[in-house]
């Protein structure tokens, strides 16, 4: 599994929100099986998105879609975002009993 992770600040987090909701299809016609948010606390502008592939293919696909960057601007995204993809090498729950 790779994830794409992509750092950004934006203008309005409510006003991106609904546009990242709404690009749900485009992710998911790349290959796209779901995504976490995160933004921080000291700025809810500040925006961290991964987005969860199957393949590192599928994740460079969809970063070089056109319609990534138009809905990007749309969304009030600020300055050029960071971006990175990372294997998934281990996920783990604490405070789960096993058995």
């Amino acid at each position: 599994m790779t994830d794409l992770i992509i750092q950004h600040h934006v203008h309005d987090f409510a006003a991106w929100k609904e546009v990242f909701d709404g690009d749900q299809l485009n992710r998911e016609r790349h290959g796209s099986t779901g995504h976490t948010l995160l933004r921080s606390e000291a700025d809810p502008n500040n925006v961290v998105v991964i987005v969860h592939f199957p393949s590192r293919s599928e994740a460079e696909s969809f970063v070089s879609d056109p319609a990534l960057k138009a809905a990007m601007q749309q969304a009030g995204v600020e300055g050029k975002p960071s971006t990175m993809f990372d294997e998934e090498v281990e996920v783990v729950t604490y405070g789960v009993p096993v058995g």
